[in-house]
């Protein structure tokens, strides 16, 4: 949460702040209040206690939250989109329920938009046959395939260091517990060139 952020969440609790009020509560040149501090600590969510731990402890503490909150909130997304999915699906299946009862009269209808209303329905059909399910092993799919990609880049951006006497440091693939076992040997090839000593070469080989 920025400054300004913060500022206008703790304004809309009575307290007229701006950026400038954060920045010097931040930098330890205005005190706050008991009530102030009871007004951070809600709007930030975390309590006074923790509002005055050293920064590490902070930090530490705010990733922990935010990053809890993230899954939290994707997880009641998941829900949420599965519950939207069932219920279309249910609405989808009771229109083709319909539609081979008969009960949509198109018998008015050319034989050019009959073939476009069949092709729909076929359509439909194939939709309605899906299940939440495959949209989570699909999103694990993707996620795999980008963890995969990454990684891919990461060797690649170390062996063309190696190659070129450019240092590059890895870069860090989130939730791959893999990369340091297939980094390691290239990272480790390349320090021990650079750290070898230059063995001249003779004119006459």
């Amino acid at each position: 949460m920025s400054q300004a952020e913060l500022a206008r969440h703790m304004s809309t609790h009575g307290w007229p702040y701006y950026a400038q009020t954060v920045h010097r509560i931040e930098s330890g040149q205005r005190k706050v209040s008991i009530g102030e501090a009871n007004s951070l600590a809600y709007v930030l969510k975390t309590s006074i206690a923790q509002l005055t731990w050293p920064g590490p402890g902070a930090r530490a503490a705010g990733q922990l939250r935010r990053e809890t909150r993230r899954v939290r909130e994707a997880f009641d997304q998941i829900v949420e989109w599965t519950t939207a999915f069932l219920t279309a699906k249910g609405d989808l299946s009771g229109v083709l329920t319909r539609f081979d009862k008969g009960l949509y009269d198109l018998s008015q209808v050319d034989d050019y938009a009959k073939r476009e209303i069949l092709e729909l329905g076929k359509r439909a059909a194939g939709e309605v046959s899906r299940e939440p399910e495959a949209a989570v092993i699909l999103g694990r799919d993707i996620y795999q395939e980008a963890r995969d990609r990454g990684l891919d880049q990461q060797m690649a951006d170390l062996e063309q260091a190696a190659r070129g006497g450019k240092r590059i440091l890895p870069k860090e693939t989130p939730g791959s517990p893999r990369t340091p076992l297939i980094i390691d040997p290239i990272l480790s090839k390349y320090q021990e060139r650079q750290a070898a000593p230059e063995v001249p070469v003779d004119p006459q080989q």
